[in-house]
């Protein structure tokens, strides 16, 4: 979320690039700049067609989880905004449904305290690993991606899943609808819902068909909208264009 602690002089910039459209609207409504100055481009995550899933049994085994659950995941850093709490929360009410699933939460940060005890109060059955470099390849382990954030711009961890053939379940904040596209490329639900989080993970987990083309529409979206590739030839084409506007012309850009 766009905070602005003064309001700064618009003139300072050229152009204000936002990660999603929803961010451009909320910087321009907050007087950041001007609106022909704030230019959306949206971030952008390693794309191949020859990406897969990996092996999701050798990921079990190396983090010892029985196959007789589900595992549900999520990558983010422990932090208020990022609502892990809120997945913990929906993994009890599952488990209390007789629905238990196995939650995986990659990532470290200042709420890891915090949230261990939760977990061990909920009774929920949670496996922390920190900080892993190998979080995208991790994801194979996953039957389902959940992004419990309560404010977003437009997270990778996300686009990094949704790349690698994960379904994925996501709240309706920041730019994360103009990825997940409900019940097409993904589920939504209410920030701050456990019971509606619980809910949607039940039936995704309910119809593994249904579940497998989400997937696949949502990485062919990642593929079409949100790769690196085209995240750098849309900011070189903004800088293009600011330069011109100053008058300077034709300039090579090399970084």
């Amino acid at each position: 979320r766009a905070q602005v602690m003064a309001q700064p002089d618009p003139t300072l910039a050229d152009r204000v690039i936002a990660v999603a459209d929803s961010l451009r609207a909320e910087l321009v409504a907050l007087g950041v700049a001007p609106p022909e100055r704030v230019v959306t481009v949206h971030n952008g995550v390693t794309f191949r067609d020859s990406m897969s899933r990996g092996s999701p049994e050798a990921f079990r085994r190396e983090l010892g989880l029985s196959a007789d659950r589900p595992v549900v995941g999520t990558v983010a850093r422990l932090a208020p905004q990022k609502g892990v709490e809120y997945l913990l929360r929906a993994g009890a009410e599952l488990a209390g449904a007789g629905r238990p699933v196995h939650l995986v939460i990659v990532g470290d940060g200042p709420l890891r305290e915090m949230l261990t005890r939760e977990a061990i109060s909920l009774g929920a059955d949670v496996l922390f690993l920190g900080h892993r470099p190998d979080a995208a390849a991790l994801m194979a382990a996953f039957d389902l991606f959940a992004l419990p954030s309560v404010t977003e711009g437009l997270p990778l961890a996300l686009l990094e899943a949704m790349a690698g053939g994960c379904p994925v379940v996501a709240t309706r904040v920041g730019g994360v609808p103009e990825a997940v596209v409900d019940g097409t490329t993904g589920w939504l639900v209410p920030p701050a819902d456990p019971a509606a989080l619980a809910a949607a993970v039940a039936a995704a987990l309910d119809d593994p068909v249904r579940r497998a083309e989400l997937a696949a529409a949502g990485r062919e979206r990642v593929r079409q909208v949100f790769t690196d590739a085209r995240m750098v030839e849309k900011t070189l084409a903004v800088y293009r264009e600011a330069l011109e506007a100053r008058g300077f012309g034709e300039l090579g850009i090399v970084f």
